[in-house]
């Protein structure tokens, strides 16, 4: 992701000029300055697969009419797209701002393009005078699904905002399905955004998700070893507001008697007191097996204990 700090002072400019058409284009783009007759167009520091959906949201929220994603100069258009799609789907709930993608330039006039690195400072700026007029800028240091919602609850609640259901409208969170969950809990601890848990009680651990912090990015999914977790589909819009977690999966869990680790364990394995890498280690205490001709030449409760014999 384009870090927030990286972003700041395109929303600081965005605040202050409150433009009527904001282009925002890829790091990449050979030429992003054919635009339509009123559009600023900005240059991003990476690709737009990398903005998080919060930004054009607020950029909204601080006073652009519409912010339009160039897709046309983005060397992965179609992933790009899978990404900021949720955002076209508030349409009908920001009428008449919006948040739109082009895959063609949006004019033939060719206008000048700020660098988002450098966005152009006001006289006041200039001259080292304070510049507190409206809406203050988002924090940077909040998390992504934070500013998401923050954003999305401001622009819904404005009284021009359309009266259309959020409940109808596809958002960006994942709703996920757990097949064959092992509860390893890496998901767990790769989510950048804290939406899933792993709690262990009684011998049974849960995984659960909360829609109203998933953002979608789909690391979770990347990071399942066993590949246990699927995407079917998004949650609505209304889910980011306020959800109640939904639980995934729910595991058969036991305490590894050597490190005290919980390890998931099958009907048929009740009787397992290690977790795999206690029992790897008990089998190989020296990081290896030890050859069969090996084996036979010791005595036999030494050759039971080395191949993991009770």
């Amino acid at each position: 992701m384009i870090p927030p700090a990286a972003l700041q002072p395109v929303l600081a400019w965005v605040r202050r000029t409150e433009p009527a058409a904001l282009e925002l284009a890829c790091a990449e783009h050979p030429d992003p300055s054919r635009t339509g007759r009123a559009s600023d167009v900005v240059r991003l520091t990476g690709c737009l697969s990398e903005l998080p959906l919060h930004v054009p949201l607020e950029m909204l929220a601080l006073g652009a009419r519409t912010v339009v994603l160039r897709l046309d100069g983005c060397t992965g258009a179609a992933a790009t797209r899978e990404h900021l799609a949720p955002l076209e789907t508030l349409a009908p709930v920001l009428h008449p701002r919006g948040v739109r993608l082009a895959t063609t330039p949006t004019g033939q006039r060719r206008r000048p393009v700020h660098d988002a690195a450098h966005m152009p400072l006001p006289r006041r700026a200039l001259l080292l005078l304070s510049d507190d007029d409206g809406a203050p800028l988002p924090d940077p240091l909040l998390p992504s699904h934070e500013r998401l919602r923050d954003a999305l609850a401001g622009l819904t609640g404005r009284p021009q905002a359309s009266s259309a259901d959020l409940t109808d409208l596809a958002g960006p969170g994942l709703d996920l399905v757990a097949t064959g969950c092992e509860a390893r809990g890496v998901c767990v601890r790769t989510c950048p955004e804290e939406a899933l848990s792993l709690i262990t009680s009684d011998g049974t651990s849960t995984l659960t998700l909360d829609p109203s912090r998933c953002t979608g990015c789909g690391v979770c999914v990347a990071a399942c070893d066993p590949q246990a977790l699927t995407p079917v589909g998004r949650h609505p819009w209304s889910a980011l507001l306020g959800s109640p977690g939904r639980i995934l999966a729910r595991v058969p869990t036991r305490t590894c008697r050597r490190c005290g680790a919980p390890f998931t364990t099958s009907r048929e394995e009740t009787s397992l007191e290690l977790c795999a890498v206690c029992a790897f280690r008990s089998a190989t205490p020296f990081g290896s097996s030890v050859p069969p001709e090996a084996l036979a030449r010791l005595p036999r409760p030494v050759a039971d204990r080395l191949r993991g014999a009770s």
